[in-house]
């Protein structure tokens, strides 16, 4: 089982949303995990983790299963991020493939990957091949440079 997770903020609270299955080509969830948290901290470059940790692992407690999050390694595999902290506070040995839109300056060591968009996606990965996880990427559901796994869920539902 994978989950895919990501947060929207308000001022005061965190929504976590995330979608689970079973393949990395499906293109419908088997089911969809939501977690709101307060104490929101403010966004700090290079200390994701700060506000995003806590809302991912309240989702994360439903289903700790190989979730997807912002970078793993933000500079040269010796600076950890978000990604690391969550797969530290799982210590559950649970693979981790960070994708971002961004890279995390110059001594990023994501992989580039191209979907169908000149804009790559940066994917890092712990507990789990670099090339593995960018091959998951790859396949993933949706014709966008983003994944999108509940898009035909949602028509469907319409």
């Amino acid at each position: 089982m994978n989950v895919c997770i990501d947060v929207c903020y308000t001022e005061q609270v965190a929504i976590t949303a995330g979608v689970l299955f079973v393949n990395w080509r499906d293109a419908e969830p088997c089911d969809e995990l939501a977690a709101v948290t307060g104490n929101v901290h403010p966004y700090t470059a290079g200390q994701f983790r700060n506000r995003e940790l806590e809302p991912l692992l309240a989702v994360l407690k439903e289903s700790p299963r190989r979730p997807t999050s912002g970078h793993i390694w933000l500079h040269y595999a010796s600076t950890a991020g978000l990604g690391a902290y969550v797969c530290d506070a799982l210590n559950e040995g649970v693979p981790v493939t960070g994708v971002a839109n961004k890279r995390f300056g110059a001594s990023c060591v994501a992989d580039e990957v191209l979907r169908s968009s000149r804009r790559p996606l940066y994917v890092t990965s712990a507990g789990i091949d670099s090339r593995t996880a960018t091959d998951n990427i790859l396949q993933m559901h949706g014709e966008h440079r983003v994944p999108d796994i509940s898009e035909s869920c949602r028509s469907d539902r319409s």
